[in-house]
């Protein structure tokens, strides 16, 4: 036979360690065999020139012969590992099925890529060859989830039972939208369809970031691979599904960290030279302030001028505050202590009030790894909203449950209170920096509420509410 390339050499020396049980072949770019092990010869009969560019295919039935050609062109030009099953005929005559497995190989040098292919005899040893096909797919770190050409799920291992919270038993005969969000989920049914119809791919032997959708209903970002098996009288479609969500918020925080450092360095000199004027206006208001006893008129107006300096002070700190990185010292923490802390710290404001904190019940304790100063800011700065909304009485509600975020236990606090609620603009905007609705207020108690959960890995929300306003947040255990 003519001198193997790189990747059959790869596969003659594998096969030189001793008589395996499979077939092995390489295959050039474009399908055409290249190389197979003596195992081929001594089964088929086809003298080695024989089996070389489509020669392999004359082993296959005649009357199959053109549709799995058809198959083994489609996988080629996937340019990715796929399956399929096929039968061959023996020296003798009588057929046997093999599975197939093509992966691609990259040579050196510029070489044009070439296929490994492995032909397993698919009777052989078949319980414990599925036993182990099990424990791989088992033990898999990614998710893998398998479905028919009509899209109905065949089979899930447990990292896609854990990513998408469902068991296998539930999910598997329903139809793959189920773990898409829209616009995916109406979409695909269409997408397969037209592959089964035209063999044009978008998605399979390519791949793509998507996202899927949870059981508890929430959506995130993944990397999607699919691969098309053919296993003779069925076709199957493998994904393999990589949950994106940590490599994802990690850029964003990188992008984030940024920005924050850019207004941080800006702040920070305005800060410095404003303080500069600030401080000659508090002198000289101090001076008019003495002389302006007996003036009842030019003291208010002097008192207005002290009150805006103040609250320019506070709002050059209240700025340096949010773009400063967020340093957290987390420790185990019951998180109704904290809330009630933040109640305690809110006593100032709530005197001549009617107010009431509506707590869950104590059991089973919320606990949680947090930083509680940090923790007990975000609660006051929900207080502090509730109480400038609502008019007397004040109820804020506490409600908490179990939950799962991004497949990890976690706990998840609703904070509503009886006021007006949010228009549709401040259920929008409320997370903006700077964005405020009262009378006095920076607007970052919310923005630097947001930085401060999504440091922890957690997550805040606007709830859905038909009266006054609910937030949520979600922090993990």
């Amino acid at each position: 036979m003519p001198r193997p390339t790189t990747a059959s050499a790869v596969v003659e020396a594998l096969s030189g360690v001793g008589p395996l049980p499979v077939f092995l072949s390489t295959h050039g770019q474009d399908g055409r065999a290249e190389w197979f092990n003596p195992q081929w010869r001594r089964f088929t009969g086809q003298a080695d020139a024989a089996s070389l560019g489509w020669g392999w295919f004359d082993a296959a039935p005649d009357d199959r012969h053109e549709e799995l050609l058809d198959r083994w062109r489609r996988g080629i030009a996937s340019g990715v590992a796929f399956e399929m099953t096929i039968a061959y005929r023996r020296n003798d005559n009588a057929t046997r099925e093999y599975h197939l497995r093509a992966t691609p190989l990259n040579c050196l040098h510029g070489q044009a890529p070439s296929w490994v292919c492995v032909h397993v005899d698919a009777a052989a040893n078949s319980p414990s060859l599925a036993a182990h096909t099990k424990a791989i797919l088992d033990s898999a770190v990614d998710a893998i989830v398998t479905i028919d050409q009509a899209g109905i799920i065949r089979s899930m291992n447990p990292a896609a039972e854990r990513m998408f919270g469902y068991p296998a038993e539930e999910i598997v005969g329903r139809n793959v939208s189920t773990l898409m969000p829209e616009p995916y989920a109406s979409e695909h049914d269409k997408y397969l369809e037209r592959y089964l119809a035209t063999g044009e791919a978008k998605i399979i032997g390519i791949g793509r970031e998507s996202e899927g959708l949870r059981r508890d209903g929430s959506r995130f970002p993944l990397d999607l691979a699919i691969s098309e098996v053919d296993l003779g009288e069925e076709l199957l479609f493998t994904g393999i599904v990589r949950d994106l969500t940590e490599r994802k918020e990690a850029e964003r925080q990188v992008k984030q960290a940024e920005r924050l450092s850019t207004i941080g360095q800006m702040v920070s000199t305005l800060a410095h030279e404003s303080r500069n004027y600030l401080q000659r206006i508090h002198i000289a208001l101090e001076s008019a302030q003495l002389r302006a006893v007996n003036d009842a008129t030019l003291a208010e107006i002097l008192g207005d001028i002290e009150r805006a300096s103040d609250a320019l002070n506070a709002l050059l700190d209240e700025v340096r505050n949010y773009a400063a990185p967020i340093h957290l010292a987390p420790r185990e923490c019951n998180l109704a202590t904290v809330w009630r802390e933040a109640w305690q710290m809110m006593s100032p404001q709530r005197v001549g009030r009617l107010c009431e904190l509506v707590e869950p019940p104590d059991e089973p304790p919320l606990v949680a790894r947090v930083d509680h100063f940090r923790l007990a800011q975000v609660f006051r700065n929900f207080f502090e909203n509730s109480l400038a909304a609502c008019p007397d009485p004040v109820t804020i509600t506490i409600k908490a449950a179990q939950a799962i975020l991004n497949a990890k236990p976690a706990i998840e606090i609703t904070v509503s209170d009886n006021g007006p609620g949010l228009s549709p603009e401040q259920r929008q905007r409320v997370f903006e920096p700077f964005y405020t609705t009262k009378a006095r207020g920076t607007g970052l108690g919310m923005a630097i509420a947001v930085r401060v959960i999504e440091s922890h890995g957690g997550r805040i929300k606007v709830a859905d509410s038909t009266q006054g306003a609910s937030f949520v947040i979600t922090v993990p255990i």
